[in-house]
């Protein structure tokens, strides 16, 4: 198979299968062709595509982390990592979320003492490794879609770091992940990790008969789509807006949750319902979509909720230059009216006080 004669190449890949199974080879013999290739010869490009092929076969959230990490950086493997994560054949955290983040982040990749070692290990093609801006933009990609990596994995202080930055690439995936689903006592200071940041649950997610109504568009599934995995999680769906219904999901595009649009007919009923003593939670689709990947979030406290939009509105009042990383954030708190979604929190926070006490 790794002969520099391509009928030769073809012979064996014919003969294999009917001398060995797919069970008896495992993955090991395709992960042990692919470590032997060197990317300057023009063999490794018809052995990665049989050898990549094969190993797709297997449950590649079963393979070794070390391994899917060099088929991460090998130029030629690179691509069909990002197929199978693209796919859902291989999670992110099958990997580890660090040793993605340390690709999305250029700091982190200069920083990185298990790079340096690696680059060490593996030939020549790995030292010249660099960073690519191109695979960053890729894996902040990834990182945007809550079905992915919950807040918890991601981390607060991680995404306020690229915050701070000033390169778009970097700042403007961090600060839109933080606007869209971040909670008001998620900003308030701690020593650890932000209250409410949640990780997904291992699962599949119960929606214990809860009733959801959409209003508004949806920016990444369908209100069909939507629904119908509402179904599936043990949830009902309501037409119209009750003093019964449990969730009011209100689609990101346009969203009066981010500035960019009107509250509806539903949401005014909604918050009306809610003046006379309903309890309806009106979320996000992005909120939404975390409930549905498993993210639990801890009931904020009333303090916590306080602290964090006393935090935010110190952030939007602060003085400092527009063009700044800082200043393009305080536009987007604004344009969010996080007055309003802070003076929601904290009605939430009191009713879930009253049910615990």
């Amino acid at each position: 198979m790794l002969s520099d004669s391509e009928p030769a190449f073809d012979f064996a890949t014919k003969l294999l299968p009917k001398v060995h199974t797919l069970k008896d080879l495992g993955p090991a013999f395709f992960a042990t062709l692919l470590q032997k290739l060197n990317p300057e010869e023009d063999r490794s490009k018809r052995v990665v595509k049989y050898a990549a092929e094969e190993l797709a076969k297997f449950d590649l959230n079963a393979l070794a982390p070390e391994l899917l990490k060099w088929l991460a950086l090998f130029p030629f493997t690179q691509t069909y990592i990002n197929l199978w994560v693209n796919q859902g054949k291989l999670k992110l955290q099958t990997v580890g979320i660090d040793f993605w983040k340390l690709i999305a982040f250029q700091p982190d990749w200069d920083a990185s003492p298990w790079l340096v070692e690696f680059k060490a290990k593996n030939g020549q093609w790995a030292k010249e490794l660099s960073f690519d801006d191109g695979r960053a933009g890729v894996f902040l990609g990834w990182f945007a879609d809550v079905r992915k990596v919950s807040n918890g994995e991601l981390g607060f202080s991680w995404l306020m770091k690229l915050v701070a930055r000033s390169e778009p690439l970097y700042h403007d995936f961090a600060s839109d992940r933080l606007i869209r689903t971040f909670l008001p006592a998620d900003f308030a200071p701690t020593e650890g990790a932000a209250q409410g940041t949640g990780a997904s649950a291992s699962g599949p997610v119960d929606l214990a008969k809860a009733s959801f109504c959409f209003t508004g568009t949806p920016a990444n599934i369908t209100v069909k789509d939507a629904e119908a995995q509402v179904k599936a999680a043990n949830g009902t769906v309501a037409a119209n807006v009750s003093p019964k219904l449990h969730y009011l999901v209100v689609g990101d595009t346009g969203s009066p949750f981010l500035g960019t649009g009107q509250k509806g007919a539903k949401y005014l009923k909604a918050e009306e319902l809610n003046e006379k003593g309903a309890n309806i939670r009106i979320i996000s689709e992005t909120m939404f979509l975390q409930m549905l990947a498993g993210e639990k979030r801890s009931a904020a406290t009333t303090d916590a909720v306080g602290a964090g939009c006393e935090r935010l509105w110190q952030l939007v009042i602060a003085p400092g230059p527009a063009d700044a990383p800082v200043g393009a954030v305080r536009a987007r708190v604004r344009s969010a009216a996080p007055p309003g979604n802070c003076q929601e929190d904290q009605r939430q926070a009191r009713r879930s006080g009253l049910r615990n006490s």
